[in-house]
């Protein structure tokens, strides 16, 4: 799908659990987050926490992330916020893909203490035009396009991605073995893969590529979501589980 094409008069804004508002995308009827989780819940709870980069933070000089869907932004504000009160001197890079900047993000807001990055984000994207910018210790960088193929012209090593496009359903060239072949090529060794999604198919194609797969702790629902890793340290978090046998068994038996 073209930019060119997006016709933004059916999006509509929708208040989500924690009170943070999302928006509702007409061409993939969905959500860009979950109305009973809440927004700024989710991306603390599905996508900073069990990337385990808060934990890096204390330890390492910089941080690197891919987001594959930036949507509304939410998730880079919340885990640039959240690693800066871990780090104050922490070097952070964004990359984030995504087909468009969608110009009504300028009408939501995040609560103190994201309101201050969120803000900062808006203006370079929306008043400046500015898709990369350094601020102070922060490199980001957005890449407009079809995300199959500007994934090809990325070579990082990222501490984490946080997948975030929309679901498997709806945009599933984005969750095939292929794509998630180029994240593999995108990601330390010792990065984790983070996702909303539970999907069976989704949960396979990891493990063909060498991922070690986990159960995010459940957030707005009772199923779990995912993280993955080729090579998880051993000492993790309250919100990861490793795949029990039975698990693993059901998945490989495809």
């Amino acid at each position: 799908m073209e930019a060119k094409n997006i016709d933004l008069r059916g999006f509509k804004f929708i208040e989500t659990a924690d009170g943070s508002l999302t928006l509702y995308n007409p061409i993939f009827d969905e959500t860009y987050h979950s109305k009973t989780a809440g927004a700024v819940r989710e991306s603390l709870e599905k996508f900073v926490y069990p990337s385990l980069i808060l934990e890096k933070a204390k330890s390492q000089k910089s941080i690197v992330i891919l987001e594959v869907g930036f949507g509304l932004g939410y998730n880079a504000a919340v885990a640039i916020t959240e690693l800066l009160k871990v780090n104050p001197n922490l070097k952070i890079t964004y990359w984030g893909l995504d087909l468009i900047v969608n110009p009504l993000i300028e009408k939501l807001s995040l609560p103190q203490p994201y309101g201050e990055i969120y803000e900062l984000l808006k203006h370079r994207l929306l008043k400046e035009k500015k898709l990369q910018f350094s601020e102070g210790n922060l490199e980001f960088n957005l890449i407009l396009g079809d995300a199959t193929k500007t994934i090809k012209g990325l070579n990082i090593k990222a501490d984490a991605i946080f997948h975030d496009a929309f679901s498997p359903q709806k945009n599933p060239q984005l969750w095939s073995l292929e794509f998630f072949k180029e994240e593999k090529r995108n990601i330390k060794p010792e990065g984790f893969w983070v996702s909303f999604s539970v999907a069976k198919k989704v949960r396979q194609n990891l493990l063909k590529l060498g991922f070690k797969l986990f159960n995010v702790k459940p957030v707005g629902r009772r199923a779990p979501s995912t993280a993955a890793s080729l090579n998880p340290p051993e000492r993790l978090n309250e919100y990861l589980t490793p795949l029990e046998e039975k698990e693993l068994k059901k998945l490989l038996k495809g």
